[in-house]
């Protein structure tokens, strides 16, 4: 009988930005695909990360935009949740 051992990790910054690169890269999968609301789905991620500690610089650097960028997707996300 195999055994898996799970190890838990503190979420660090570096973890946090790891975390985030996978989910943005499965959202931008999801575009590729034709999903529609992948703009509301990468906002709420940026908001969710925010909230978990992670800098304005941090997040921009993790998905590779640029800061207005950023700025623009969290506006729209409050808009969409409105």
């Amino acid at each position: 009988m195999e055994q898996t051992v799970l190890a838990i990790v503190d979420d660090t910054p570096d973890v946090l930005k790891a975390k985030l690169k996978r989910e943005w890269e499965a959202i931008d999968a999801r575009k590729e695909a034709g999903d529609l609301d992948f703009d509301v789905q990468r906002a709420r991620a940026l908001t969710i990360y925010l909230g978990l500690g992670l800098t304005y610089k941090q997040i921009a650097e993790s998905v590779g935009i640029q800061r207005g960028w950023l700025d623009q997707i969290l506006r729209y996300g409050r808009f969409m949740n409105f």
